[in-house]
């Protein structure tokens, strides 16, 4: 009897000091399990996680966002302009109005290329993030003879001193930010005439005025890409603030690729034998400002220009000691078929979009060019 006594207390003893520890282990695993579900809560994880839309109306400024989100399925990055159009020539469509008003944000180039956003009357809970506002911007000599290249390529007739286009229809017109007339009269300008035939014309109107005549591919420069991811970046935090770690690592990891990007072009420039080059258009004044390299003064190509034109390329070629020519993917055929009919020369094409199948990244589209223009540099 004594003995099962003794034992009896030696197990009362032994539940006593085990209470403290089953406490702490109790306490321990409701702290657990409180502070996972506050972190499921806080980072949005479950039925209730909602997802944000954002808007990239161009191919590079859509794979510089798609680098820094990453593989998060709670961003999503929607393109609005195909691959292989100029957004300078697009019609938004309906469709794509309905998903640019229920995103959350919208970043766009600007400077008039993509402004058409601005007349969508979105919600003023919608930012949209005009990207060329902290980027260095580059003046664009081309502005009228754009206007006057438009004319003439819809078979319209150009008034210069007026910057009026007769003959085209509404909707070249309006897609070019011009004032279109349906009626305008054929007296219009002729402030002496006491009668005037009523004739409607056609007409479209094109502004003079050139406050913002900046070239707008400005992506085509590698530092102003890291301004564009730093802006797609402090967005992204700002619309989904718990995801910030994984985003800072994807933008950093992105940051680091731009800057070996940025190298590799130079150690390609400095192949060449000469920083002069011939390009047919502007689209690339970025490209080459940025590594110190030149192309020949473009002028304006018309039917009474084309005499002017070949002896300016002319020039371009003896100083450059070459028939090699770039152009892109938009340059006009009536000028290319021109040069060729005229002239022996070599002609390549650059990229300023990208998004194809041989191009389909940014840094792919940065590459790819650099590499067109060298190639004969690494040949020789």
């Amino acid at each position: 009897m004594e003995v099962k006594k003794i034992i009896k207390l030696q197990d009362a003893d032994f539940d006593k000091k085990s209470i403290p520890s089953i406490i702490v282990f109790v306490v321990l695993v409701v702290i657990g399990i409180f502070m996972f579900f506050y972190w499921r809560s806080s980072r949005g994880i479950g039925e209730e996680e909602e997802k944000v839309t954002v808007i990239a109306t161009v191919f590079p400024i859509y794979d510089i966002a798609k680098n820094i989100v990453g593989d998060n399925e709670y961003i999503e990055i929607v393109q609005i302009i195909p691959n292989s159009t100029d957004p300078i020539d697009y019609s938004v469509t309906d469709s794509q109005t309905d998903v640019i008003k229920n995103s959350n944000a919208v970043f766009k180039i600007g400077i008039g290329y993509d402004d058409w956003i601005d007349s969508l009357e979105l919600s003023d809970e919608i930012d949209v993030i005009d990207l060329s506002e902290n980027v260095e911007l580059i003046e664009s000599d081309k502005v009228e003879v754009s206007y006057k290249s438009i004319c003439e390529e819809n078979n319209g007739n150009w008034l210069e001193d007026y910057s009026e286009c007769e003959g085209i229809g509404p909707e070249v017109c309006e897609n070019n930010d011009g004032d279109y007339d349906e009626c305008a009269s054929a007296c219009r300008h002729d402030d002496d005439t006491d009668m005037c035939i009523q004739v409607c014309i056609q007409l479209c109107k094109f502004s003079n005025d050139v406050e913002d005549s900046y070239n707008p591919y400005y992506w085509h420069s590698i530092e102003n890409s890291k301004v564009i991811a730093g802006e797609i970046y402090k967005k992204l935090i700002d619309l989904k603030p718990t995801y910030n770690p994984e985003l800072y690592e994807n933008y950093s990891d992105y940051f680091q690729q731009l800057d070996e990007t940025k190298t590799y072009i130079q150690d390609k420039v400095n192949q060449l034998s000469t920083n002069h080059i011939i390009i047919l258009d502007d689209s690339f004044a970025y490209y080459l400002d940025e590594y110190g390299l030149t192309s020949f003064e473009i002028i304006e190509y018309t039917k009474e220009s084309k005499e002017e034109y070949l002896n300016v390329l002319d020039d371009a070629m003896e100083v450059n000691g070459t028939n090699l020519i770039f152009k892109e993917l938009e340059t006009s055929n009536d000028l290319i078929d021109y040069i060729l009919n005229n002239r022996e020369v070599e002609i390549r094409t650059l990229d300023k979009i990208g998004g194809s199948s041989e191009v389909q990244s940014y840094i792919d589209l940065m590459k790819y060019n650099i590499d067109i223009i060298t190639k004969n540099s690494e040949e020789e």
